[in-house]
């Protein structure tokens, strides 16, 4: 499209100059400006606006007759637009341009003549100035390969910033009054002959912005072409000034760019390998400290402190089942109602653990200890995504270091993976009421995955559908866009898929596990408003009770050394949270991710308390949003007091984790412990049959004694399922695992 050309005085045009335009039109202007004062050759001028809006097609026509202006159907990024006024050129040199520059009256002169002379050279830059006409110190570089690039641009430059790599890389220190061949010249300004241009094919549009200039340049050089930079061609290069700065997500396309220049000429292996290393920075050294820290202490003596009570021996026994191939269970072990069943999903992962290592019991620990690293990481995702990275930073920093977290990531129990897919739904649900429509399946999916894990997690859901609903109410454009065919598919087959073994148990049975929940849960919010309870021998704990147990376990997670300390933390932090969150309020500027967090903190609380129990299974969910609260609140106090805080912060996490490994993880009776007494029983079994019979605390329950029957079964000898005379009377103490050898009778 070409909207008006004029060839200035000449029948011949020697030099077509592309200006890409973004953003940035007084600075093109004052370039226009400077163009309008340069010497022969005869030349024209192409500007290619390159902006969402086109708002400056009539000013410019009427300011710059002489040039030729070009829209572009959208913006197509910096190569893509110098492509486009390459079109429409008739040089027979191109001069790709800036439009944050300032052109002295003699450079395209000097640079066309400098073509003329040396047929070898392809292409030749002037000599890019600052404001104050000083030359820049860095000006064109060696072809960019791995090797230069991870001694250059990454961290490692900063260590050593006078590697020898590095430096012949950014070709400093040559003399800048004298004319100097290179690999790679800057993309602010440079000329090119036509041909040599049309060989190539131009720029590579796959680099929306940054990196285009090496990737055609090393092209260019591996034609047999030279490249130069010519001092007496100058331009001032006013930085920064020229719209790409105002480019949405800028570092990403940033990283996008300088992945693909690597993918494209030295594989996909090496890309990865040198954006790992590139990208890793101030915030990746900070991360790979916290997430190595957290991986010694999740495995640390995991043999010796692994906890393996009772509960975790039922899912070992299904899971062996599953292995074995008797059996395929479609739910697992019952809730505290003896009607409602836990899903299924942790007695599947775990018997993939038992098959890869041979049935051994430390395999589940594995898998939940290595969930529990990628919620740390997960965490740093979602409180960046959230707030911010240094929110993501403090919460996963607090979180690896959590006695509670670091608990209950060592313990194989189907509780354990809650935080990760939390952190999952916390993530989507974001980028749904951020816009993106198909988050709201993924939501869906999510909450359907949790609800197989526990039960209690259902109060996400009641939280979910209270979201909704509020948007449906305030017609909000995140609820208008699931009014879609494919969405609504989408999101019934994300709960329905998921969903699935329950749905298949529920059609045998009544339907426990799903229409009877609800009622159940209908049931118990009526009990918070006074409803009489249909079970009278049934009586909720008492509220001294279920606050001491929450205050202990919110000690565990926060700072485990000090009681005191962690209620002046619980004060000090949901203070602040909630200072803020009023503040939001009351202002009406609400930010979504204070919102999100501060609601439902508030709805996980209530759904706690009003069951008015001791159940730390309603706790999981609960750990990644408290990790955030904490953190802004940790955020806050940084901005104002950065040392102190910095302080205050490792203080909790170092005493966190001497406290820690002081108590042998707060396990009690340990894997070791069981194991050995395992053994015992084997021993004194003599090769006979025998049953396993519980006494003591906790010995009413049917799954007191499982642990103990996977470790025999493990061990070779397992106890029978039938009477035997020979028993073995198993009570757990606090001093200890005691095993008495009983005969009984028979009749």
């Amino acid at each position: 499209m070409l909207l008006e050309l004029t060839i200035m005085a000449s029948k011949q045009t020697a030099v077509s100059i592309i200006i890409v335009y973004y953003h940035a039109k007084e600075t093109l202007f004052a370039c226009l400006n400077s163009l309008k004062t340069t010497k022969n050759p005869p030349h024209e001028v192409i500007v290619v606006d390159n902006d969402e809006k086109k708002v400056i097609d009539k000013e410019i026509k009427k300011k710059y007759p002489w040039i030729t202006y070009v829209k572009s159907p959208k913006n197509v990024g910096f190569g893509g637009g110098n492509n486009l006024g390459a079109k429409y050129a008739k040089g027979e040199y191109l001069f790709f341009l800036n439009p944050d520059t300032l052109i002295f009256p003699d450079t395209i002169d000097e640079l066309s003549k400098f073509l003329d002379k040396n047929k070898k050279c392809s292409v030749v830059a002037p000599l890019l100035l600052d404001p104050q006409e000083n030359p820049y110190p860095i000006q064109g570089s060696s072809i960019l390969t791995p090797l230069r690039a991870i001694f250059s641009l990454s961290f490692l430059n900063k260590l050593f910033p006078h590697n020898a790599i590095a430096k012949e890389y950014w070709q400093t220190g040559w003399d800048k009054t004298k004319i100097k061949e290179l690999e790679v010249v800057p993309g602010t300004a440079f000329m090119i002959r036509k041909e040599v241009y049309d060989e190539v094919e131009g720029f590579d549009e796959h680099f929306f912005l940054y990196f285009e200039e090496y990737d055609l340049c090393k092209r260019i050089k591996e034609k047999g072409y030279l490249l130069y930079i010519n001092p007496k061609a100058k331009i001032i290069h006013l930085w920064g000034k020229g719209g790409t700065n105002e480019a949405k997500n800028i570092n990403k396309i940033f990283k996008q760019s300088r992945y693909y220049y690597f993918k494209k000429h030295y594989g996909l292996i090496t890309a990865l390998l040198v954006d790992a290393i590139l990208s890793f920075g101030k915030t990746s050294l900070a991360m790979s400290g916290i997430l190595l820290s957290a991986t010694v202490l999740l495995f640390y003596r995991l043999f010796e402190f692994m906890p393996f009570f009772g509960d975790q021996g039922w899912f070992y026994l299904a899971a062996r089942d599953v292995v074995l191939g008797k059996s395929l269970p479609l739910v697992s072990i019952p809730a505290s109602h003896p009607w409602l069943h836990q899903g299924p999903y942790w007695t599947y992962m775990l018997a993939f653990m038992l098959w890869l290592f041979h049935f051994n019991p430390i395999s589940g620990s594995y898998l939940t200890a290595s969930i529990g690293i990628m919620s740390i990481y997960l965490l740093y995702v979602v409180g960046k995504t959230y707030f911010s990275k240094n929110v993501g930073i403090i919460a996963s920093f607090l979180y690896a270091a959590s006695p509670l977290v670091i608990i209950t990531s060592r313990t194989a129990y189907h509780t354990s993976p809650i935080p990760f897919f939390t952190l999952l739904f916390l993530l989507s649900l974001y980028k749904w009421i951020q816009g993106n429509k198909y988050f709201f399946p993924l939501s869906v999916f999510f909450l359907a995955v949790l609800y197989n894990f526990e039960l209690a997690t259902a109060t996400l859901g009641i939280i979910f559908v209270l979201i909704t609903l509020f948007g449906i109410e305030k017609k909000t454009s995140w609820v208008k866009k699931l009014y879609d065919k494919r969405i609504i598919f989408l999101s019934v087959l994300a709960y329905l898929l998921p969903m699935l073994p329950m749905i298949i148990y529920d059609f045998h049975h009544g339907f426990p596990q799903t229409l009877k929940f609800v009622a159940w849960i209908g049931y118990h919010v009526l009990l918070i408003f006074g409803f009489p309870s249909i079970h009278p021998n049934l009586k909720p704990m008492s509220w001294s009770t279920v606050i001491l147990f929450a205050f202990q376990q919110y000690q565990m997670f926060i700072f485990a050394a000090s009681g005191i300390v962690a209620l002046s933390l619980l004060i000090f932090s949901f203070g602040l949270f909630y200072f803020r969150f009023y503040q939001m309020i009351r202002s009406k500027k609400y930010h979504p991710g204070l919102l999100l967090v501060g609601v439902m903190m508030l709805l996980l609380l209530a759904g706690f308390f009003a069951t008015r129990t001791t159940s730390d299974a309603y706790l999981p969910d609960i750990f990644p949003l408290l990790a955030l609260l904490t953190a802004v609140a940790g955020e806050m106090c940084l901005t104002k007091y950065f040392v102190p805080s910095i302080a205050v912060i490792v203080c909790i996490v170092f005493l966190n984790i001497f406290t820690l490994l002081q108590h042998n993880y707060f396990v009690g009776i340990t894997y070791k412990e069981r194991l050995l007494a395992a053994k015992e029983i084997i021993q004194k079994a003599d090769h006979r049959q025998y049953n396993l019979v519980g006494e003591g605390p906790g010995s009413k329950f049917a799954s007191f004694t499982m642990n103990y029957q996977y470790l025999t079964w493990w061990l070779g000898h397992p106890a029978s399922s039938s009477l035997q005379k020979l028993q073995f009377v198993i009570s757990e103490t606090p001093f200890g695992i005691i095993v008495a050898k009983q005969v009984v009778h028979m009749k």
